[in-house]
């Protein structure tokens, strides 16, 4: 009986000192929020490389897994041809148009629609018409 007494000792203590380690272990981890609520008009404008100077982006999001972006090309605006190699690249249009090359096939979008490109694919994009294009803009994952 001894001998199963000290076994189960040993256990009960290697299982109490494993979940410490664990718990240690999950406190060094860098915490999450669970959510973040952005309000544009908080958020600081830039204007990106390889964008019309006029181009306004505010940074709604940055993770290692996502990046998200409302901007506004005023009418006349672009961006000139740019390639992401490490992340995926989509846009939502919100409002205006706007006319993209993706590796030399062009679209154009209006409200309500939405692009998708994979890593690596060269592309540009302008605004057509005389009405400001507004678009939320995705990387995934984040830029580095």
């Amino acid at each position: 009986m001894t001998l199963i007494n000290s076994i189960v000792t040993i256990y009960v203590i290697f299982t109490v000192c494993n979940i410490r380690f664990i718990n240690n272990l999950r406190a060094l981890r860098p915490k999450m929020p669970v959510a973040k609520v952005v309000k544009v008009s908080d958020v600081k404008g830039i204007n990106p490389a390889k964008h019309s100077e006029n181009v306004k982006s505010f940074p709604l999001v940055k993770t290692p897994n996502l990046e998200v972006f409302l901007t506004e090309f005023p009418a006349g605006s672009k961006a000139e041809m740019d390639v992401h190699p490490d992340s995926e690249h989509a846009f939502f249009v919100l409002s205006g148009k706007g006319k993209w090359v993706v590796e030399g096939e062009e679209y154009e979008l209006e409200p309500e629609m939405f692009l998708w490109m994979p890593k690596g694919a060269k592309h540009a994009n302008w605004v057509v018409g005389d009405e400001t294009l507004r678009v939320i803009v995705l990387f995934a994952p984040g830029r580095k």
